[in-house]
């Protein structure tokens, strides 16, 4: 067997060992299958890309989770930012809400949001608009469930105080 062949084994012995396993650690995640699959899929890719760069690592298994963990938050990054373009969609809101307030208090929310640290505008995306718990939100992005619970409480007193005025 020459050792491209041996690394196209070795490649499919993995992905059959362990694909099931990040498919479902991403699908905990990002609660959508075809996401999961997506993200399982790049995760192996990647990996395929860098097979050369990780001969001999032992423990395959926590680079596929950290890759994971990361390929989650970049989706959750890529769609919170698809997610404030839509909520900035001001005639729709306006139309459903009735009255131009909606219109006011929705430019004061994407204001507030625009303008929290990355951290906590990410924190409070995933919390409120894609419902992840605190212990789900703290994998993903890499932090303590206490800071999760921090950036959390720091983003809801900023909308507070912007929207204490409307």
């Amino acid at each position: 067997m020459s050792s491209s062949e041996q690394e196209k084994q070795e490649f499919e012995d993995l992905y059959c060992r362990y694909a099931p396993v990040v498919e479902r650690f991403a699908m905990a995640l990002v609660k959508d299958a075809s996401v999961a699959e997506d993200i399982c899929q790049n995760v192996f890719l990647n990996l395929w890309n860098r097979r050369r760069n990780l001969a001999g690592k032992d423990n395959i298994s926590t680079y596929l989770f950290a890759s994971t963990r990361n390929a989650v938050a970049d989706w959750f990054r890529r769609y919170a930012k698809i997610r404030t373009l839509e909520l900035g969609d001001v005639d729709a809101v306006v139309e459903f809400a009735g009255g131009p307030d909606a219109e006011r208090l929705l430019g004061e929310v994407n204001s507030c949001l625009a303008g929290m640290p990355p951290k906590r505008r990410e924190v409070f995306l995933m919390s409120r608009l894609h419902g992840l718990s605190n212990a789900e939100i703290a994998s993903v992005m890499g932090l303590g469930e206490k800071a999760v619970e921090y950036h959390m409480t720091r983003a809801l007193k900023d909308l507070r105080k912007k929207l204490s005025g409307i």
